[in-house]
């Protein structure tokens, strides 16, 4: 298949031929970056969140014409896409999806989940959303979240928050087998693709019907620092409340004006004030607590993609 082959519609609303759903702190940002240097795809924004109208991830909710702008700038023979990682664990975003458009091609990418709701603990501590810096505290206190107790109002989505349910891999998955078709439904596992990136990208490229060998591949393979998943620490916690504290997140949300210049002020503080270093190891116990925990979730998982996870399911620690 040449690069050009595929001509988009010269009139209509701008195509969109695949999504690439989540879950966060998977592996998502690395895909997407490598998919950006492929000559024969077109990205849009990354967590544009148009779907999914059960996650509260705008308010007020992004417009359908804010959002097919995004997708217009596709030179003629390039495949669309949109990554917003949170898409995987809404209610709505399949059948939302499907709705705009039943063709599309859905990337999954999934993670072991003890060492994932970590990550994703630390990514919430990170940008303001989750307040309890201890990732043993936070799971304590998803029980009394999920009625309601003790959910900061500002977290976006505030579904982030209750860990336990973001296990839910294979009811996550059904939701858009039953909307686009199991055929048309690719799932990347963090570790293989850390492990080996080469193989499971030329994967990901036949499964979107793009040529794998293009010029830049070997290059694409690196990523960058920051899509490896690394550990965000704040240079200086109280600069870091000051940049992600409930005032502050409405203006970086576009949810309050602030005075010219505070966006972009906010965002410089961010940007500036992260440290990467190696991620905390979980305690022994903890860790194997959790991956009892999660082993039923985890053996469905393997059910459905028809091999074993021994790492996942604490077998192999």
């Amino acid at each position: 298949m040449s690069i050009t082959s595929r001509l988009r519609s010269p009139s209509g609303p701008p195509r969109l031929d695949f999504l690439l759903v989540g879950g966060p702190r998977c592996g998502t940002t690395f895909i997407d970056g490598f998919l950006r240097q492929h000559p024969a795809v077109f990205l849009a924004p990354k967590e544009l969140h148009y779907f999914g109208s059960d996650l509260e991830f705008d308010s007020p909710r992004r417009t359908l014409a804010n959002y097919e702008q995004h997708l217009a700038g596709a030179a003629p023979g390039q495949r669309v896409g949109e990554a917003s990682v949170w898409y995987l664990h809404s209610e709505l975003a399949a059948a939302e999806a499907a709705a705009y458009r039943p063709d599309l091609k859905i990337v999954v990418s999934l993670r072991s989940p003890v060492q994932w709701l970590q990550s994703v603990h630390g990514m919430l501590v990170h940008y303001g959303d989750e307040p309890l810096r201890d990732f043993a505290d936070a799971l304590a206190a998803v029980p009394r979240r999920r009625r309601g107790i003790d959910l900061p109002p500002h977290a976006r989505p505030p579904r982030a928050l209750l860990y336990d349910d973001l296990v839910r891999y294979v009811d996550d998955l059904n939701r858009w087998v039953e909307a686009f078709g199991r055929e048309r439904v690719h799932v990347v596992l963090f570790d293989d693709l850390r492990a080996n990136p080469a193989p499971e990208l030329r994967q990901l490229c036949a499964f979107l019907d793009l040529p794998a060998d293009f010029p830049g591949f070997d290059r694409a393979l690196g990523g960058s620092r920051t899509t490896r998943n690394a550990h965000r620490r704040p240079r200086s916690w109280a600069l870091q409340r000051l940049a992600t504290g409930p005032r502050a997140l409405r203006v970086l949300r576009q949810h309050k004006r602030g005075p010219p210049g505070t966006r972009a002020l906010l965002r410089a503080i961010l940007r500036w004030n992260v440290r990467l270093e190696p991620r905390p190891e979980l305690p022994p116990e903890q860790a194997a607590e959790l991956a009892v925990r999660f082993r039923p979730q985890v053996e469905a998982l393997e059910a459905f993609l028809g091999r074993e996870l021994p790492a996942w399911t604490g077998q192999s620690m």
